[in-house]
């Protein structure tokens, strides 16, 4: 299909297409058929995006602003809700391989009713689970900004920046760790929480994980000390937590 193509070419194929007759449905399922291309030979698909990124700024300059913006996360999910479930465990186990795999997903919003959004877990996320590893959730209680920034940086894993949209609230990531060499395997699995956590959908899942990773502003945690704890108090007793408080103004003495 694309023998004698470049990347370049591809994109600019679509996005000029895009821009000559703007339809976001079609133009989603036309990035649909390379992003599957790129995930049958192991590519990394963030590459893809950051120069779809470029293409369509490049292309459609200011205008870009006024449109609705577009994710991987958001791709991924609507190419498993096109899929049968055969299809579907076999995109995740391709895409596990060198990306985190979506755990909790958004529904389809019934905006004609007015219907508020709901979660679900990706069933089919069973079939590529590492269980040799623990596997560790990481989340915020409150607004805490730029946790999967830093989980990237201590961990090695790649998960996507969060942005205004559905697909970065309340859903939630896990990174396996497959891209890793097998002489050099990470230890752990870690799971990332977009956007801010509800004790409804923790007790829900807690269960799953090994342990827990809370983030907290420290701003928020002199205010709110009594809603933090009974986040914490949610979480079971005989698994590790760590209570990381973040954004720190200046040197306080906590451990004194």
């Amino acid at each position: 299909m694309y023998i004698g193509k470049t990347r370049d070419g591809i994109l600019a194929g679509i996005v000029g297409g895009a821009l000559v007759n703007w339809n976001f449905s079609l133009f989603v399922n036309e990035c649909l058929t390379p992003l599957m291309y790129l995930l049958k030979r192991h590519q990394n698909l963030d590459d893809f995006m950051e120069a779809l990124s470029f293409k369509l700024s490049q292309i459609f300059g200011a205008k870009l602003a006024t449109l609705p913006k577009i994710s991987l996360r958001m791709l991924i999910h609507i190419l498993l809700m096109k899929s049968d479930i055969s299809l579907r465990r076999m995109i995740l186990s391709l895409l596990c391989k060198r990306h985190p795999v979506p755990f909790v997903d958004p529904t389809i919003i019934d905006q004609h009713q007015q219907k508020q959004a709901h979660y679900q877990i990706v069933p089919e996320i069973l079939h590529v689970w590492n269980y040799d590893r623990p596997t560790f959730l990481s989340f915020g209680v409150g607004p805490c900004f730029r946790k999967s920034t830093l989980m990237n940086a201590v961990f090695m894993s790649s998960f996507e920046q969060s942005t205004q949209s559905i697909y970065f609230q309340q859903t939630i990531d896990i990174d396996f760790g497959y891209s890793f060499l097998p002489s050099q395997p990470r230890k752990m699995n870690i799971a990332d929480a977009h956007g801010q956590m509800t004790k409804q959908l923790l007790c829900k899942i807690s269960e799953l994980f090994d342990g827990f990773l809370v983030h907290v502003d420290y701003e928020f945690l002199e205010r709110n000390n009594e809603f933090v704890l009974d986040f914490l108090d949610a979480l079971p007793v005989d698994k590790y937590r760590l209570l990381i408080i973040r954004d720190l103004q200046r040197t306080v003495g906590i451990f004194s």
